[in-house]
């Protein structure tokens, strides 16, 4: 309509240079003061004040997060941010973005601000990844409640971004570990995550200590590795209920992929020793199997003598790993999920997969993606009780049961986990447990990766 004003190149438009005068004329720009034209301080503080005005959005807030029957996960650093600022997050979001149509990505949401988006902006495509499968059951009946549209995918994303988010998100929005390995991470996968488009955006929440500028100094260097454009940070734009050590308070920063992100994303090496606290803290030493747990796992295998081994996991000493197939439990999960039958299957007649001391929620989705013959797992043994001890009416065990049969056991303590020993139940299983995703319902509940 506006030919021939406008020329275009590539994705660009602009006015042709025989026409500025007139829209200028047109379009006086000179009346505008600069008022219009905020500091960042200003903008975090007129998100809040519009915040504040959206009484009934902001009433649905503080109901939904005050009834969240969870306590935070230490381990995870888990400090939640207030309803306040749940809301400012949706509404600054669909104030500086087209989302009509678009789809966005929250990496971890334990402070429930994928409900605030729906309620600011109900046209929007909401996915959430998140390792807590707590918090993303409770964010599924919240949404299911009143009739929200979310979607909600488990994954530790030191393991692995689920597929069908890859490449497929106009806006990532994330609150992530604060020390420079958590913020590589996610950041890393948000980038995967994006399309390749130049309106795609980055945004992220990050606090350090005013005693401690060099923290905020390795953060800015993760941006740099990332080859990440910082467009804007609004300082204090995040409150939260509790994280002192940072004045409960962390700024927004909204960056810009270039073309050298992704690459750099898909090159990071991941160290499962993200957090602040807990064993996974940045602090901690990496944790080998023990070695009772490893001659526990050498003693079922000289039982039998199977014509292939494959070890999945980190934590195998090389004495086994020099002598046997091993591969990483990333790499096992990504072959499950993309394999096509041929000579070399990875279905094998043992698997060995060690669990410990990070990744026990994988329990589940080892038992319904695998197929071997023989499987050995090392795992905490409150996890696995809680799955084959769980409600012999529980459609999770009855269906586990039904493909294996614990044929030993041996249990750990508060140090070290326990090993089980289970045999395939049939010859010939059913993959159709292979798309499931967070939990067995989840073709109900619209989440597969």
């Amino acid at each position: 309509m506006l030919h021939p004003w406008l020329e275009q190149e590539g994705d660009r438009v602009r006015i042709c240079v025989a026409f500025q005068d007139l829209f200028r004329a047109v379009f006086d720009c000179s009346r505008l003061s600069s008022e219009f034209f905020l500091i960042p301080y200003e903008i975090a503080a007129k998100a809040g004040e519009e915040a504040a005005q959206a009484e009934a959005v902001l009433a649905s807030m503080e109901r939904v997060v005050n009834d969240l029957p969870l306590r935070p996960v230490r381990h995870l650093d888990h400090v939640s941010a207030t309803p306040l600022t749940c809301l400012k997050r949706a509404l600054f979001l669909a104030k500086n973005y087209e989302l009509g149509g678009a789809t966005i990505l929250l990496l971890g949401d334990h402070d429930l601000t994928s409900l605030a988006l729906a309620q600011v902006a109900p046209s929007v495509a909401i996915t959430v990844v998140d390792s807590d499968e707590r918090i993303l059951d409770y964010i599924s009946m919240v949404a299911a409640q009143h009739g929200w549209t979310i979607r909600t995918l488990f994954a530790d994303l030191r393991i692995e971004l689920p597929r069908s988010v890859t490449a497929s998100c106009d806006l990532v929005f994330t609150d992530p570990p604060y020390t420079p390995e958590g913020m590589r991470l996610f950041l890393a996968r948000g980038l995967e995550s994006l399309r390749p488009t130049s309106s795609a955006r980055l945004l992220f929440c990050y606090g350090f200590s005013e005693r401690h500028p060099g923290l905020g100094l390795k953060v800015q260097s993760v941006l740099h590795d990332l080859h990440l454009v910082t467009e804007a940070i609004l300082p204090h734009f995040n409150r939260y209920r509790g994280a002192e050590a940072i004045a409960s308070s962390a700024a927004l920063y909204i960056c810009r992929p270039t073309r050298r992100s992704l690459p750099a994303a898909q090159a990071l090496k991941v160290d499962p020793r993200i957090y602040t606290q807990g064993k996974s803290a940045e602090e901690t030493t990496m944790m080998a199997l023990p070695r009772d747990v490893v001659d526990t796992v050498k003693r079922f295998l000289a039982t039998q003598t199977p014509e292939r081994v494959l070890l999945v996991g980190d934590g195998w000493p090389t004495d086994m790993t020099s002598t046997m197939e091993a591969v990483s439990l990333k790499g096992y999960l990504h072959t499950l999920s993309t394999h096509r039958q041929s000579a070399r299957s990875p279905y094998t007649s043992v698997v060995a997969v060690d669990l410990f001391p990070y990744y026990h929620a994988y329990l589940l989705r080892m038992l319904l993606l695998t197929a071997a013959k023989q499987l050995l797992i090392a795992v905490a043994d409150p996890v696995a009780d809680s799955l084959f001890n769980a409600n012999k009416d529980d459609p999770l065990r009855t269906f586990i049961d039904g493909s294996y049969q614990v044929v030993a056991r041996e249990r750990g303590n508060a140090k070290q986990p326990g090993v089980v020993r289970r045999m395939l139940m049939r010859s010939s299983r059913s993959y159709a447990c292979s798309s499931i995703t967070r939990r067995p319902d989840s073709s109900m509940r619209g989440g597969r990766p």
